[in-house]
């Protein structure tokens, strides 16, 4: 069978995490060729709250390299804001933290609030990317019919990456790092560093924590990145050959794994699925 399939950069990090969730991701086409339908939800809240902050992000560090300064807060704000709102428009899966569009929209003005102030003044920005312009997309041929793809978030003075993550949990980034120094290196441009830039998503009733700014190594992250790629590879080729979801191992230790809310395959193809 021939293969096209694009492995997100942003699938790297979280893919053992449970390679069969991740897999309805990567290839929904392949899935329901084989008769698996992946189960339909809502955008869970926290992957909007995610994007809106980017969407500040990108909007100061774009002010930045257009005229030199930062936009004022709160133009940085309303950024933010008016896409998490678009995104509100539709149905989203709220959680235990955030429990309706109001707490989100205040979730979203503290965390972009915190990282114009702690972040991006301490900041230079080389070069940035738009996440929703396909121009900006950056892609890398990894062999038999596989891409890796990914957007990252900007290029520092220096060619250090720069990539911002909100959760309630600091998760590893090596994996989509590396991705983004491949894809940056295999299209003839500079990465001679990697940093990630955490915020993290409390309770309203507690104070927002302090960014956490961390580097890694580039060698470390290539090597996790690689790794990864191949792995997804082998899975998908196995699936493409078999048409069996065992191809994908799964995880029910992941804290995602839940039927009601969290996970695209327990509906219909997975035994999983916590009760």
């Amino acid at each position: 069978m021939n293969l096209s399939i694009n492995i997100r950069a942003s699938y790297l990090s979280s893919y053992f995490d449970c390679p069969r969730r991740a897999a309805v991701k990567i290839i929904p086409e392949l899935l329901r060729n084989a008769g698996f339908e992946p189960r339909q939800r809502a955008p869970i809240v926290s992957a909007a709250i995610g994007i809106a902050v980017h969407h500040g992000e990108y909007t100061v560090m774009d002010s930045k390299l257009k005229i030199g300064v930062a936009c004022s807060e709160g133009n940085t704000v309303d950024s933010a804001i008016s896409e998490f709102d678009e995104m509100a428009k539709e149905e989203l899966t709220y959680d235990s933290m955030v429990p309706d569009k109001n707490t989100g929209e205040k979730q979203v003005i503290r965390i972009t609030k915190s990282y114009y102030n702690m972040v991006q003044p301490n900041i230079k920005p080389k070069r940035i990317w738009n996440p929703e312009s396909k121009q900006d997309m950056l892609k890398a041929n990894v062999s038999d019919g596989f891409f890796l793809t990914g957007h990252p978030d900007l290029l520092m003075e220096g060619d250090i990456v720069d990539d911002t993550k909100t959760g309630v949990v600091m998760r590893s980034p090596h994996g989509q790092l590396g991705a983004y120094s491949l894809l940056l290196r295999s299209n003839e441009d500079q990465c001679k560093g990697l940093q990630s830039v955490f915020l993290k998503r409390t309770t309203l009733k507690k104070p927002q924590p302090d960014p956490v700014i961390q580097m890694y190594s580039q060698d470390m992250c290539e090597l996790v990145a690689w790794s990864t790629i191949n792995k997804i590879k082998s899975h998908v080729q196995e699936f493409a050959e078999t048409g069996k979801p065992e191809a994908f191992p799964a995880n029910p230790m992941s804290m995602l794994c839940d039927k009601a809310k969290w996970c695209y395959a327990c509906d219909k193809w997975c035994p999983f699925g916590r009760k």
